[in-house]
């Protein structure tokens, strides 16, 4: 595997059935199923398309949640990295893609006081500057 790709393992595409593989490429990226019901679904996007990327430190256990959006409006979501990952996965988006991760914490106090946001087709709650909930316009309804 060359200097310029990354491969990470046992990775969730929220939304897809199975667990797979996630590679970030010199001019693409992807997810590969690898088990699960539907072990042949792969899904490619070229870097050229990536607008933003968002790391969320919210599927517990050490790990976290990559958002990835891109030119044609699409939101996609990576979930089970190991933090581990973190600094790979920031350093070959700037290189490659010249994309920089942009870092979210959840908040841990309650839900009472929070402000409401409708920003690039999502709605999100926040309570400082501490996520607390997002949901993509597309999903609603």
């Amino acid at each position: 595997m060359s200097p310029r790709e990354l491969t990470v393992e046992s990775v969730r595409y929220v939304g897809k059935a199975g667990m797979g593989a996630f590679r970030l490429g010199e001019k693409q990226l992807g997810w590969k199923c690898v088990s699960g019901p539907d072990g042949s679904s792969q899904h490619q996007w070229e870097g050229k398309d990536l607008q933003s990327a968002e790391w969320h430190s919210s599927c517990g256990g050490g790990h976290g949640l990559l958002k990835l959006r891109f030119k044609a409006k699409e939101t996609v979501r990576f979930a089970d990295f190991e933090i581990a990952n973190l600094q790979k996965i920031k350093e070959h988006l700037l290189n490659c893609f010249k994309i920089k991760l942009v870092e979210f914490c959840p908040a841990m106090k309650g839900w009472s006081w929070a402000d409401l946001e409708l920003k690039d087709d999502s709605l999100r709650l926040t309570s400082g500057d501490r996520l607390l909930m997002e949901v993509d316009t597309a999903e609603i309804g």
